[in-house]
């Protein structure tokens, strides 16, 4: 029945074997080709709990490939990280082919990352970063990763050699957004004209993620604003209020828009201000 795409009476069948016989000999078979009928029905939940209940189950002939599969629905289509993590985590520590371990490896570290558990991300993007039979492109992530961490805990020793390794051969999101943090350290640390030219890069070298561009043309405002020239920095938000579509970042831009009056009137005052006498 599966074999000729007869989904629905695949799982009528198994669903009539596992009723009649719930500790049959053939019961991960029979839960495994149920799973894959709901897998080509998209049916993710209905699938996910039969893969999951295989993979608890004592090891047998589809243990590894229900994990995998488990974890895999987790993540992407059910985006339950913790599920993904568990059993992404059992791939990475117990799975005896090299290439499962790999991927359960890359798929924990992803997980953390979603769920901010930070120990857990960085110890398998640590594993990712240094072994070299990962692609490049693993490893890109893995070192982003390995930045957005550290940038967050305020450590920007560690941020700016993780997001620079991470922009080796990469113009991908992770990219634009390694390239930004990397100019938001040049400002927070008071450099501003070479903050200044890194955000006229990323607008230059990744002109198609929206939300980086306008993330960076808030941040140039704020350069300009330290910098005293409020002209630039109001220009520069009219540019974000031209080019980007997304209402959040145009609330952010409106709300800069009337600090830098106020900040611009405040120091105007204070030049028009005579001493007392």
């Amino acid at each position: 029945n599966f074999n000729t795409q007869k989904y629905n009476a695949a799982i009528e069948g198994v669903s009539t074997y596992v009723d009649k016989y719930p500790k049959g000999y053939f019961i991960p078979n029979a839960l495994f080709v149920r799973a894959e009928s709901y897998v080509k029905q998209s049916e993710w939940g209905k699938a996910f709990t039969d893969f999951t209940a295989i993979a608890n189950m004592t090891p047998n002939d589809y243990t590894e490939r229900s994990v995998q599969k488990a974890a895999y629905i987790a993540y992407v289509h059910l985006k339950d990280y913790p599920q993904a993590l568990n059993y992404y985590q059992l791939m990475a520590e117990r799975s005896g082919y090299k290439k499962n371990k790999a991927e359960g490896i890359l798929g924990a570290m992803r997980s953390a990352y979603k769920l901010d558990k930070n120990e857990i991300c960085a110890k398998y993007a640590q594993t990712v970063s240094t072994d070299e039979t990962y692609s490049s492109v693993d490893q890109n992530e893995a070192h982003f990763y390995l930045g957005k961490m550290a940038f967050n805990a305020n450590d920007t020793l560690t941020a700016e050699k993780e997001f620079s390794a991470c922009l080796k051969n990469n113009k991908g999101e992770q990219a634009a957004e390694a390239r930004f943090c990397l100019a938001k350290i040049k400002y927070m640390k008071g450099n501003y004209q070479r903050a200044e030219d890194a955000c006229y890069d990323i607008i230059n070298e990744f002109p198609t993620y929206e939300r980086w561009i306008g993330e960076t043309l808030l941040l140039l405002a704020d350069v300009y604003t330290a910098e005293k020239e409020y002209i630039q920095a109001k220009s520069t938000l009219e540019t974000l209020f031209e080019n980007v579509k997304d209402t959040a970042l145009q609330q952010r831009a409106d709300e800069k828009m009337i600090q830098i009056q106020t900040k611009e009137s405040n120091d105007s005052k204070l030049l028009n201000e005579t001493p007392s006498k």
